[in-house]
């Protein structure tokens, strides 16, 4: 017969993926195909844990919570876009984690949104199943369920004509504006798309731990799904997926050397990210567009990504 113990290991690592997967996914869809060089992400990611836990705390169902959190995060979004999104480059970069900066420190020192000790006793989505290994498979749907309507949607996007727009705007952005498109307001709009699905997904990782603190919440957070990102492809919906197993079933492996075989003395922590951070300079180098390439069909002439739109 199966040993639940290693399913519930299995079903634990499945349910990181997921989730790690879906915020990566909000990356591709700004990076890797708008060129939004957002480094903000985990505070979006942090406002849906953090809106979802008080709301369900107070007695309302995590769907209120799910609901709440995410447009409070998409509220939060389109605020910040406005100005973010007149800079370019480094200076997008530097404005967006200087944002989250401000989030983690607001959230640290304010006792009432948690402080230091953080959201302990989040409710579950599934406050009727008292069963721990059940549980775990029943967060594993919800985490599989939410990355596929979420992979089914940046599918569709980046086949529809608005994905075109997108590619343009990232390709030659000046060119887009020359033939007539507001690259500002497109920009905008998918930051703010991302918001949204960055606060569900925070969300659906709030109630699954039972716990918000802002350790959970660093600035490595957002590192890791850029280097997600960077390693499955970040013009791809399925790269998100593989980029985000890798790096979390490495991860896991190197935890199980320290804590159960004994053999590793580095920080599992700290050597995942030395060794991924030279895999991610050497992919950048030999191999830029990550382990999945895009399949969208190319086109020869600029203009016409903009013509059919």
């Amino acid at each position: 017969m199966f040993n639940p113990i290693l399913l519930v290991y299995t079903g634990n690592i499945g349910i990181s993926i997921l989730i790690f997967a879906i915020l990566t996914l909000t990356v591709n869809l700004q990076y890797g195909s708008a060129g939004i060089f957002n480094l903000g992400v985990v505070a979006f990611f942090m406002i849906g844990a953090y809106t979802s836990s008080f709301i369900t705390l107070a007695g309302f169902p995590f769907l209120v919570g799910v609901i709440c959190g995410s447009l409070l995060s998409a509220a939060v979004g389109y605020a910040i876009s406005l100005p973010a999104l007149n800079l370019r480059g480094d200076f997008l970069a530097l404005a967006t984690f200087m944002f989250a900066s401000i989030v983690d420190i607001i959230v640290l020192n304010v006792p009432q949104l948690g402080g230091a000790v953080g959201i302990a006793r989040v409710p579950s989505a599934f406050p009727w199943i008292q069963d721990y290994n059940v549980s775990v498979l029943a967060n594993l749907v919800l985490a599989a369920l939410l990355f596929g309507v979420v992979y089914l949607f940046y599918k569709l996007l980046m086949l529809s004509p608005y994905g075109r727009v997108l590619k343009s705007v990232k390709d030659n952005e000046v060119l887009a504006e020359a033939l007539g498109k507001d690259t500002f307001r497109y920009k905008s709009e998918i930051f703010v798309i991302c918001s949204f699905i960055a606060g569900i997904d925070g969300a659906v990782y709030a109630q699954y731990l039972g716990f918000a603190g802002t350790e959970l919440f660093t600035y490595s957070v957002t590192f890791t799904v850029y280097i997600m990102s960077i390693i499955g492809g970040s013009s791809t919906g399925i790269g998100a997926l593989l980029g985000a197993a890798i790096y979390t079933i490495v991860q896991a492996i190197l935890v199980d050397l320290k804590d159960v075989v004994g053999i590793l003395s580095i920080d599992p922590n700290n050597l995942t990210f030395i060794l991924f951070g030279l895999v991610t300079v050497l992919l950048l180098y030999f191999k830029p567009e990550g382990i999945v390439r895009s399949r969208l069909r190319k086109v020869d002439d600029p203009k016409s990504h903009l013509q059919q739109s």
